[in-house]
C-alpha cells in the first residue's frame, strides 16, 4: 500500500513539473477573422428590388462562385400580389461584371401562377466596394395561370439594384 502512494506521488509529482514548467502565461490565439470574397466574386447573399415592364420584386439571390462560374438560388416575391417564385441562376463574372441567365420552372412559383415559369438573361456590374450589383435584364413569362389566364408574356425594360 505504502509503494503505490509512493508511485502515485511521484506520478502526480511528475505531471505537475511538466505543466507548471512554463513560466510564460498560456495566452488564448488571436481569432482568425473571416477572409473577405475574393476580387471580383459574387459569392454570397444579395438582396434588393428588380422592377420589370410588369411590375415590381423583392428578391433574394444566393450565389456561389467556383473561378469564373457563377450558380446560385433565387427567391422572389411579386410586391403588389405577394406571388412567390423559386428558382435558379448561371452565369459567369468576368472582372466586376455577372453575366446570367436566371430560371423559374412551372412549379416554382405559388398559386395561382404554379404551372407558369420565367425564363431571365441579364448582367450585373459589382461595385468596386463589393457590396452593390446593379444592372439591367430581359424576360419572358410562359404559361396558363389557373383560370385560363396567360402567365404573362415578355418582361422588357428590368432594371435592379441588389445589396450583401
Amino acid at each position: 500500500m505504502k509503494s503505490s502512494r509512493s508511485l502515485l506521488a511521484l506520478v502526480l509529482v511528475a505531471v505537475l513539473s511538466t505543466t507548471c514548467a512554463d513560466d510564460e502565461p498560456d495566452t488564448p490565439a488571436a481569432p482568425t477573422p473571416n477572409p473577405a470574397a475574393p476580387a471580383g466574386s459574387v459569392a454570397g447573399t444579395w438582396t434588393g428590388t428588380w422592377t420589370h415592364s410588369t411590375g415590381e420584386l423583392r428578391m433574394t439571390m444566393t450565389l456561389n462562385q467556383l473561378g469564373n462560374a457563377v450558380t446560385g438560388s433565387v427567391n422572389a416575391t411579386e410586391v403588389a400580389t405577394s406571388i412567390a417564385g423559386n428558382g435558379s441562376l448561371q452565369g459567369s463574372v468576368t472582372g466586376s461584371t455577372l453575366d446570367f441567365q436566371l430560371a423559374v420552372p412551372p412549379g416554382g412559383f405559388t398559386a395561382p401562377m404554379a404551372s407558369c415559369s420565367m425564363a431571365m438573361a441579364g448582367q450585373a456590374t459589382m461595385s468596386a466596394d463589393g457590396r452593390t450589383l446593379t444592372g439591367t435584364f430581359t424576360g419572358h413569362m410562359s404559361g396558363t395561370m389557373m383560370g385560363g389566364s396567360s402567365c404573362g408574356g415578355p418582361l422588357n425594360g428590368g432594371r435592379f439594384t441588389l445589396t450583401r
